[in-house]
């Protein structure tokens, strides 16, 4: 991917303080939660660098993409609160102004996932199609996103919502992966060291175990009856005077 050093690209794709956001995907996910608050959600988002923004455009056949969202104003000079953005990059970036009562919550209309990925789908979104199945699902018409889909959206030549989904799935689909890999080590790790320790309890028991049958060797059943094995031979002969008392 090349980019120049003086674009909007390559400071997106450059700054590592970005990469962040990649770390907290459960709370960028609850921030497209329907039911959160546009202002409680665009002022977390303002806060933590990283997280963009994607919504259709007016045209509904390309994905914008919003970056740097700040809030200002709500100062002496400036009393009212204003959401503002950079959409796009390079040389169709510009500066926004979000108007809240843009935003909206829509009940829309999607195919089935697997449809998507293989693109079993009409030639517009918005069509209706007897051989394709929709799943009426809310969303917001503005949704955040981490940097990984950001840098995943830089990549792309062409912006329409199939292409851009693919890429996006693709990009999960490898994050997942490499997590579950992660996961699987770690797992391997615990129980090699549950092995080691297992197998150190198995010698150290082991170990006890043989020192007790030294001193005390087990008995030997023969016939229902119970023989004590000699462990200690006599040092010396027993005298004459024991013998002939023993025989008297």
């Amino acid at each position: 991917m090349s980019a120049l050093k003086s674009s909007w690209k390559h400071f997106l794709l450059s700054n590592t303080e970005f990469e962040t956001s990649n770390n907290f995907l459960a709370k960028i996910k609850e921030l497209s939660d329907p039911a959160v608050l546009f202002d409680s959600s665009f002022e977390e988002i303002s806060k933590n660098p990283g997280i963009a923004m994607i919504s259709l455009d007016p045209s509904e056949s390309s994905i914008q993409l919003f970056h740097h969202n700040q809030i200002i104003g709500k100062t002496w000079d400036n009393p009212s609160k204003l959401f503002v953005s950079i959409c796009g990059f390079d040389k169709s970036v510009r500066p926004i102004q979000i108007v809240k009562k843009s935003l909206k919550v829509a009940k829309v209309k999607v195919p089935p996932f697997t449809e998507v990925m293989t693109s079993k789908l009409p030639d517009s979104l918005g069509t209706e199609s007897k051989s394709t199945r929709r799943v009426e699902v809310l969303i917001k018409n503005l949704i955040p996103i981490p940097h990984s889909l950001t840098k995943t959206y830089l990549s792309l030549s062409e912006f329409d919502p199939l292409t851009v989904a693919k890429a996006f799935y693709d990009t999960m689909f490898e994050h997942d992966s490499l997590i579950q890999t992660k996961q699987d080590i770690n797992n391997e790790d615990i129980d090699t060291d549950e092995t080691k320790k297992l197998e150190s309890e198995n010698l150290s028991s082991k170990s006890t175990d043989d020192s007790s049958e030294a001193s005390n060797p087990p008995s030997l059943v023969d016939d229902g009856k119970i023989f004590t094995p000699i462990t200690k031979m006599p040092t010396k002969p027993p005298s004459n005077k024991k013998l002939k008392q023993k025989i008297s």
